[in-house]
């Protein structure tokens, strides 16, 4: 009967999530386009946030320390879904954008929306030249005050618990001496998860832990760090 249930109450989320998105985020697109990133954020982070709230989720953040919204810094998270830029986004009280593959920004209405806001795109293949782009837009955007969101893992968990990271986001934050903050989202795997077609309405929680200071380690530490981060955002959202 709970399945029959959730079932049933998946048959209104569905059909509200695409008419949300097909009549909201288009109207995003335009007025951010019209006002600009900077001046459209509150929109677009407003938008974010029912999104989620439209698929059953209630977002709320922790922190570990106070946060520092004069510094821009590089958000190293775990990566369950592609709601998971929106959920982030909506929650927190500061301008983020992500870090995007180049082939998704060809997806109909989504892809508008991530050129439109800001989103950094990300060579599919990699190269000299593509790398030295993405090096260029993520300094820009860091410049600019925005704060941007990095998945290390490359790909989203199947069984919800955290894959070994890549390299790419803290050499980044070296190279372009940018802090980084780690950040968990725990429950996300339960609210809706890759592979599976049902909302299971609940709570989510956005966890900010203290930033780090990259350039300021030694070799030894920033050697260190991937596994250090890794180690702390698993220990909130592996499930087994």
């Amino acid at each position: 009967m709970k399945h029959i249930g959730l079932v049933l109450l998946n048959a209104v989320l569905w059909p509200l999530s695409f008419l949300y998105f097909l009549t909201v985020v288009p109207i995003t697109i335009l007025i951010t386009r019209m006002l600009g990133k900077k001046k459209a954020d509150p929109l677009v982070r407003w938008m974010c946030r029912w999104f989620a709230r439209v698929g059953g989720a209630w977002v709320t953040v922790e922190h570990d320390e106070p946060l520092d919204k004069t510094r821009a810094r590089i958000i190293v998270t775990n990566h369950v879904s592609l709601y998971d830029p929106f959920v982030i986004c909506g929650a927190v009280p500061i301008t983020v954008r992500g870090l995007e593959l180049e082939s998704h920004f060809s997806i109909p209405i989504y892809g508008a929306l991530m050129r439109a806001v800001g989103n950094v795109p990300v060579p599919d293949e990699r190269s000299a030249s593509g790398l030295k782009r993405t090096y260029r837009l993520v300094k820009e955007s860091i410049d600019d005050g925005i704060n941007l969101v990095v998945f290390p893992e490359g790909s989203r968990t199947r069984d919800g618990n955290l894959a070994a990271f890549e390299d790419g986001a803290f050499r980044m934050a070296r190279q372009l001496q940018v802090p980084i903050t780690p950040v968990s989202v725990i429950g996300s795997y339960r609210w809706f998860r890759t592979g599976g077609r049902l909302f299971r309405p609940g709570r989510i929680r956005i966890r900010f832990h203290k930033t780090i200071v990259v350039h300021e380690l030694d070799r030894a530490e920033r050697d260190a760090l991937p596994d250090q981060v890794h180690a702390l955002i698993a220990s909130h959202v592996n499930v087994s």
